[in-house]
């Protein structure tokens, strides 16, 4: 464990909020309420904003063999306030998945989506999303 998560640990809740709030960029996770259409069309589900907000703290990618094969992207993110399992999962399950519409198999593209979430700390996430390409 870090220093880093040690000291967002002894925070309350509100210190850590105005500790970040001049540090890092927070993003609002939109939900994705709907499920009727596949990735390429996501924008037509009905979405709505979260009541909490995330920062990017780290992020990597990983390649599965040569680039063709596949990519996981791995990301810490730091909430602003304490959110269970469920919520982030919900929150980046819409967000990250990728796919296309194309009419015929073996387009090339890359699909896929929210693989893991893991819990570092009372604020601190490891999101990791797997990605493949439709050969």
């Amino acid at each position: 464990m870090s220093m880093q998560s040690i000291a967002w640990q002894l925070m309350s809740e509100e210190e850590y909020a105005a500790f970040m709030e001049e540090r890092i960029e927070w993003i609002t996770p939109r939900i994705r309420k709907t499920f009727r259409y596949n990735a390429d069309w996501s924008h037509l589900d009905e979405w709505e904003d979260a009541v909490w907000s995330y920062a990017i703290v780290n992020q990597s990618e990983q390649h599965d063999g040569d680039l063709e094969e596949g990519v996981r992207v791995i990301a810490t993110i730091m909430t602003d306030n304490a959110v269970n399992k469920d919520e982030i999962e919900a929150a980046f399950r819409g967000e990250l998945v990728k796919g296309c519409s194309c009419e015929h198999d073996c387009c090339g593209h890359y699909f896929g989506g929210l693989s893991n979430v893991t819990q570092l700390s009372r604020l601190e996430w490891r999101i990791t999303a797997a990605y493949s390409r439709n050969y």
